[in-house]
């Protein structure tokens, strides 16, 4: 049986999951990839934000 993967749309819901993500990556010392990553989640609100006026989400978001 295969796994199944699946891209999810940035929101509140996804806070304390995403903010564990960050601090894993951090701590692991690896290069933060991709770039959006790299952006500072401490402002959570601020960030999903930025991300819903980055062109490149506006793009996802008219599949």
């Amino acid at each position: 049986m295969g796994i199944s993967v699946y891209l999810s749309k940035p929101c509140m819901e996804l806070r304390t999951s995403y903010l564990d993500f960050y601090q894993e990556w951090i701590h692991s010392g690896e290069d933060i990839v991709p770039w959006v990553v790299e952006k500072e989640p401490t402002d959570f609100a601020g960030m999903l934000q930025f991300l819903t006026n980055c062109p490149e989400f506006l793009f996802l978001n008219q599949r």
